[in-house]
């Protein structure tokens, strides 16, 4: 079968202060589709455990938007800031106990990202990137829960040097919040971040380390030198020996 989609896209800009402030609004329609026996499965009915179903889509639509705003203050400082909102009608999540890739609900998300740029002296430089997303299966489809394991928090920075002698070195930061590893209205995410049980008594098992899963902060360094055709470079990642799983 061959499959067809139409994406368009559309972007309005207004320049109320030329040269220092920009706002702009886009729209775009898209499609979503990295897993060839997913896509296959074209018209399926899928049934959820509690006896609801739903269409699975070989080429799931995607729809986004966003409103933000950039801005050049001072002519070193760089800022960034926008809301968005996307809505995609088929979520390709994995399965642990089948070791899969299968598909599930629609999903919603809503997040706001924020981009920082500044030039604090001639050589050196300062940014940080902030991206805050909310993602959640859509409630009328029989589940309203945090979609598992997608990031909810993500921070990105540091400092750069930038020198005129050839110099580059840099100080590096990212940060990764945690999140659900199981869907927030499955049975192994309510039971083990549950501190009582249904009848009342103490949940023995209570641990939500064991579904969700853990954030961490890293922080490396780096420092380059280039001499016309020839450069050098030495890192050193992980300055302060944090520990995380990272196959979550």
């Amino acid at each position: 079968r061959q499959f067809s989609a139409f994406s368009p896209t559309a972007t309005a800009v207004i320049t109320p202060i030329p040269e220092r402030l920009e706002l702009y609004l886009n729209f775009g329609m898209g499609f979503h589709s990295n897993q060839a026996q997913v896509a296959l499965a074209d018209g399926r009915v899928i049934t959820r455990p509690d006896g609801t179903s739903f269409t699975l889509h070989a080429l799931p639509r995607f729809y986004g938007g966003e409103l933000g705003a950039r801005t050049h203050l001072f002519d070193r400082v760089d800022l960034a800031a926008a809301f968005w909102l996307s809505y995609l009608e088929n979520e390709t999540v994995f399965d642990a106990d089948a070791a899969a890739f299968v598909p599930s609900d629609p999903t919603r998300r809503i997040g706001f990202d924020l981009e920082a740029r500044a030039r604090i002296l001639s050589w050196l430089y300062a940014d940080l990137d902030l991206a805050q997303a909310s993602a959640t299966a859509v409630p009328d489809q029989g589940n309203g829960g945090a979609v598992a394991l997608a990031p909810k928090i993500y921070v990105t920075g540091g400092l750069t040097v930038k020198h005129k002698s050839g110099v580059r070195a840099g100080l590096r930061f990212r940060y990764v919040g945690e999140r659900p590893a199981f869907d927030e209205t499955s049975p192994e995410y309510q039971y083990f971040t549950s501190r009582t049980l249904p009848n009342g008594a103490p949940n023995p098992d209570y641990d939500p380390s064991r579904v969700i899963a853990q954030g961490y902060f890293i922080v490396d360094a780096y420092v380059a030198y280039r001499w016309r055709w020839l450069e050098g470079s030495a890192s050193a990642q992980n300055l302060f020996n944090s520990q995380w799983r990272e196959a979550q």
